[in-house]
């Protein structure tokens, strides 16, 4: 589905399993499963806007091996 600009339809989500409308008339989707969205090849050189979004969500900002 692509972005739309009235607003009735969103793009970059997946299993929001919380939402709903705020009191003062927005909508809030909640994203449970974010892990994905931040990976990067260990190795691997990250952009400066890679880096300042993890920064943003204290996570690492260097490629680290994932652990299971």
């Amino acid at each position: 589905m692509r972005w739309e600009p009235a607003g009735d339809r969103s793009r970059g989500t997946l299993n929001n399993c919380g939402h709903g409308k705020t009191p003062w008339g927005t909508y809030l989707g909640c994203e449970e499963n974010w892990a994905f969205y931040f990976q990067t090849t260990v190795g691997g050189n990250l952009t400066d806007l890679e880096t300042a979004s993890r920064k943003r969500y204290g996570l690492p900002a260097a490629p680290v091996a994932a652990s299971v």
